[in-house]
């Protein structure tokens, strides 16, 4: 009997020996692989992934890409022809002359009109802005945009006359802004270094243009 309970305690311990031997020896390169590969993931391994297409489709998309998406428009605009751009005016009213809505801005504020004037420039690299005269010497221009950039205008459109439909609204322009948009405008440089500080001024938003060139 003490003999057969000896043997049984050697092979416990035997036992117990080769499993702690296993424990202690080195992962070879495919456990160690298995091993990783079943860890939970840390956020930063996760935002180093590469992503997938679907991925890539549901991320929220900046204002260059959305330019981008959206192409670019001709280079100019031909003297006597009209163009229409983006959605169809559904406002029944005449346009208004620039001057006469900004006299009433109070009022017109984000509310949707339609408005006359003159280009001054616009975006030389996709036309995806463009400028009015100014209503007075040493005025900031009223820039005009496209809602969504749903569509863009010819890049030299210059001196063309445009009815807008859309709505005014207020914005601040840094002098970064203001000196970028004057490079896009392929202003002289003396232009663009005479541009200093942020200035508040007024925005179009257009849902759409129609031009006629000059």
């Amino acid at each position: 009997m003490k003999r057969l309970s000896a043997l049984l305690l050697l092979l416990a311990l035997l036992f117990v020996g080769c499993e702690a031997k296993k424990a202690n020896e080195p992962k070879t390169e495919g456990t160690e692989e298995k091993a990783k590969a079943d860890e939970p993931k840390t956020d930063e391994a996760k935002a180093d992934e590469p992503k997938t297409d679907e991925a890539k489709a549901d991320e929220p998309k900046t204002d260059e890409a959305k330019a981008e998406e959206a192409g670019e428009a001709s280079d100019a605009l031909a003297a006597g022809v009209t163009q229409h751009y983006g959605a169809a005016f559904d406002v029944a009213d005449e346009p208004m002359a620039l001057a006469d809505a900004v006299a009433k801005l109070d009022e017109l504020l984000e509310k949707k009109v339609k408005v006359a004037s003159k280009v001054k420039t616009s975006c030389r690299k996709k036309g995806c802005w463009m400028q009015l005269e100014p209503l007075a010497e040493g005025q900031e221009p009223v820039r005009v945009t496209f809602k969504d950039y749903g569509f863009f205008v010819p890049k030299h459109a210059d001196g063309a006359s445009a009815i807008m439909e859309g709505s005014f609204v207020r914005e601040t322009l840094s002098e970064n802004q203001r000196k970028h948009h004057a490079e896009e405008a392929k202003a002289p440089q003396e232009e663009i270094d005479a541009i200093k500080g942020d200035v508040e001024t007024l925005k179009f938003e257009a849902t759409g243009v129609e031009l006629t060139g000059a």
